[in-house]
């Protein structure tokens, strides 16, 4: 599988509970790119030190993008453009711009939180 896909949250959450469509899509992914912000929810959603080593763990096997200015400053465009129309988070913004400026297709099991954002590509997982 193609190494210019940005996995959302949703997927590796799939993963990290044995849902066979996300494990068997996850372990077919050569490189597992993810954005900074994928890793914080991941690490908020840990509910003791032994899950957040292993979420940490995890994270250590990824390559991480983390956000730069130009980056923020398409979040803004994004949250201008999109805000008002679905409500976009700040979140889904900085998740989208990462893979608007660096070319990445966006793998997600939550399209709703991304239509109609120009020029992102997304890709259902299973």
């Amino acid at each position: 599988m193609a190494d210019n896909l940005l996995i959302d949250s949703s997927v590796i959450i799939d993963g990290l509970r044995k849902h066979k469509p996300a494990v068997d899509f996850i372990e077919a992914v050569q490189v597992i790119n993810i954005s900074i912000v994928t890793a914080t929810e991941l690490i908020h959603g840990c509910n003791n030190k032994a899950d957040q080593l292993k979420i940490e763990k995890l994270l250590s096997e990824y390559i991480i993008f983390n956000i730069s200015e130009e980056i923020s400053e398409k979040a803004y465009e994004l949250i201008v453009l999109c805000f008002l129309k679905n409500g976009m988070g700040l979140g889904d913004a900085l998740i989208a711009s990462t893979c608007i400026l660096n070319n990445l297709t966006l793998v997600t099991k939550d399209k709703a939180h991304f239509q109609n954002i120009p020029s992102l590509k997304t890709l259902d997982a299973y």
